[in-house]
């Protein structure tokens, strides 16, 4: 038994499906290169701080749940869920997991904002973990960031499928997760993944991660800083000397003109 069926008569979605085309297949639209080498950087700079623990409700289904560190908090990490039926797929399989219909679940707010209606549209969002978000996510349609609900690349979810994929120790089959994985209940499970607004104040507390960008912008501003130094006048023998002020230097020259020499003193007393 499948966990979904896409609308509008489109074949079932595997994860390896929307790692390779998140519009579906025969659409006429594809992810372009710059895309992907984008998200696969973000992949490679992101892969050792990710963690993920594996459940196993009963013999039904295998929860992976991912913490994927935020790239510009520091201290702020998003769940990301991927869902897989076991119904038709025995726990003893060597199949890879990959090729399985999916549902899943991001509290991201790129997900969030974009893609979390058009997933619970085409029935791929977690149902057990749709109240993590706040309910103006599905009354509302994303106007501004998707107003035609298209399915496409979102960073967590393609970051943490191909960590999936890439897991030297399942190598991202059935039985290889279903041997580490850990017995529990939805309920069990959703306890330890945060909702939209728990993850939205963290993000507003959090200090910014500073950027390579953001060392090179301090550096040039410090560089473009003009360092205040001394006056400087010239000496009657073509040296440099250093005075604090042209105040001072007044004040000197006054004091020398007006100081009485020792012969006109001697004078003044001869008259006498």
């Amino acid at each position: 038994m499948n966990l979904h069926i896409l609308n509008k008569g489109c074949d079932i979605m595997t994860l390896r499906d929307y790692l390779a085309n998140p519009f579906g297949k025969g659409s006429n639209v594809a992810p372009t290169n710059l895309i992907q080498d984008s998200l696969m950087e973000q992949f490679r700079n992101l892969r050792s701080s990710i963690t993920v623990k594996y459940y196993k409700i009963k013999e039904k289904s295998l929860v992976c749940h991912f913490k994927l560190p935020s790239r510009t908090k520091r201290g702020v990490a998003y769940d990301v869920v991927f869902e897989f039926g076991l119904a038709d797929n025995p726990p003893t399989s060597t199949r890879s997991i990959l090729n399985l219909d999916f549902q899943c679940f991001s509290n991201c707010p790129s997900f969030t904002y974009t893609y979390a209606n058009a997933f619970e549209e085409m029935d791929l969002l977690c149902k057990w973990l749709k109240k993590k978000y706040e309910r103006v996510v599905f009354r509302k349609d994303p106007k501004l960031r998707n107003p035609n609900k298209i399915m496409g690349y979102e960073r967590s979810i393609y970051i943490c499928g191909k960590y999936l994929a890439q897991d030297m120790a399942t190598q991202g089959r059935i039985k290889g997760i279903y041997d580490r994985a850990v017995d529990a209940s939805y309920s069990e499970i959703a306890r330890h993944i945060l909702d939209q607004d728990e993850v939205e104040a963290q993000y507003k507390r959090a200090p910014k991660i500073e950027t390579n960008q953001d060392r090179r912008t301090n550096t040039a501003t410090s560089n473009t800083k003009t360092p205040n130094t001394p006056s400087r006048y010239p000496r009657s023998n073509g040296s440099v000397s250093t005075v604090k002020s042209t105040k001072s230097v007044s004040k000197i020259e006054t004091s020398k003109k007006h100081k009485p020499s020792f012969l006109s003193r001697i004078k003044r007393v001869k008259k006498i």
